[in-house]
C-alpha cells in the first residue's frame, strides 16, 4: 500500500482533498450549465394563439342572437368547423383565413441570457485557481489572450505543476520503482552488482532517482527561438 500526499503541518497522516475549495462551485457549474441549457430549449420554443376581437355576447350573438352555456358550446363548435374547413397549419406555411375580428399571434420567451457567459466564465476560473492552472486551459478558451498573456499563464502553472511533480509524482514513481527493484531482486530476475552494502542496508541509495517529464509546451516556437539566441548572445 502507498500512501503519498504533501503534508502541509506537523504530524499530519493523511492529506487535503485539492477538490475541496472548490467542490461548491464545481457543482454549481454544473446545476447552472443545466439550467441554462434547459431554459434555452424553452425560449426556442413557441406558441401561436389565435385573438379575436369579440366579447362573449358578441360572439353568441354571432350565432343565434342568444347567450347561455349551451351557446358557448355552440360557438366553439362553429369556431371549430371554421378552422378546420380553412385548413390552418403551421409548419406547412400556409397563410390562414380567418373570421373578421380574429388575428394570429406568436407568444415567444423573451428572456435573456442575463449574464450567464460572465458567471460561466467567473466560476470557471475560481476552479483553475483551485488546481493551479490558468482559466484558459480549464475552459480551452484562447480567444482572448494574446502571445504575452497566454505565456505568462502557462509559466505559472508550469511551475506550479513542476512543484506537484517533484513532491507527488516523482516520491510515488520512486516508491513503485522500489518496489518492482525488490521484487526482482528476490526473484532474481535482476542480479544485484557486487557493493559494500546489500539493497536492505541502503535501500534509498539503491532506489534512488530521477523522474524526467514532459516539458513546458512551446506557445510560439519561431519567437522563443529568437529569444533563446539573444539570451546566449548577451552571454
Amino acid at each position: 500500500f502507498i500512501h503519498v500526499f504533501e503534508p502541509i503541518e506537523a504530524g499530519q497522516t493523511r492529506g487535503a482533498n485539492l477538490l475541496l475549495s472548490m467542490m461548491q462551485q464545481m457543482q454549481s457549474l454544473s446545476t447552472l450549465q443545466n439550467t441554462t441549457l434547459q431554459n434555452a430549449i424553452i425560449n426556442a420554443m413557441y406558441a401561436a394563439v389565435i385573438e379575436s376581437e369579440l366579447d362573449s355576447e358578441q360572439a353568441f350573438q354571432l350565432i343565434s342572437g342568444e347567450s347561455g352555456a349551451d351557446q358557448m358550446q355552440k360557438w366553439m363548435s362553429y369556431m371549430g368547423e371554421y378552422h378546420s374547413a380553412a385548413n390552418i397549419r403551421m409548419n406547412g406555411a400556409r397563410i390562414p383565413h380567418l373570421v373578421p375580428g380574429e388575428k394570429l399571434k406568436f407568444t415567444q420567451s423573451t428572456n435573456a441570457n442575463n449574464g450567464f457567459t460572465d458567471l460561466e466564465a467567473s466560476m470557471l476560473r475560481f476552479i483553475a485557481s483551485g488546481f493551479g492552472m490558468s482559466y484558459e486551459q480549464i475552459a480551452r478558451d484562447y480567444s482572448k489572450v494574446n502571445y504575452s498573456s497566454a505565456r505568462a499563464s502557462f509559466n505559472e502553472s508550469f511551475r506550479y505543476t513542476m512543484g506537484k511533480r517533484k513532491v507527488i509524482a516523482a516520491r510515488f514513481a520512486s516508491l513503485v520503482f522500489a518496489n518492482w527493484l525488490e521484487e526482482a531482486l528476490h526473484r532474481r530476475i535482476l542480479v544485484a552488482p557486487r557493493s559494500r552494502y546489500n539493497f536492505y542496508e541502503r535501500r534509498e541509495a539503491w532506489t534512488r532517482c530521477e523522474w524526467i517529464g514532459a516539458g513546458r509546451l512551446s506557445i510560439d516556437g519561431l519567437k522563443e527561438v529568437k529569444e533563446a539566441i539573444l539570451r546566449i548572445e548577451s552571454g
